[in-house]
């Protein structure tokens, strides 16, 4: 799976699962904080969508690991994770 095609699973289930309209998912914003202004998740909102994510996509994050832990903010930040944890690779 291309890095593409997992940011578009990412922005799929974000529209999806917890109705953020097309217009706010500007590759702009993808780089932009999901607790922040834009999005407005709350930290019940991140905990269900890193529960979904790795649901979906059959990963497991390791949240121990504190390169994930502050990674885990961004559509992008998300879409490396999730790349890195297909292919074995660990971030760094």
């Amino acid at each position: 799976m291309t890095t593409q095609e997992i940011q578009d699973r990412v922005t799929g289930l974000l529209r999806e699962r917890f109705d953020i309209p097309p217009a706010r998912l500007t590759p702009e914003n993808l780089s932009r904080p999901l607790t922040g202004e834009v999005f407005r998740f709350m930290a019940y909102d991140m905990v269900e969508l890193f529960m979904e994510v790795q649901a979906l996509f059959g990963i497991s994050i390791d949240m121990n690991d504190p390169r994930n832990t502050h990674r885990f903010d961004t559509v992008e930040h998300i879409t490396e994770i999730i790349a890195e944890q297909m292919t074995g690779e660990i971030a760094g």
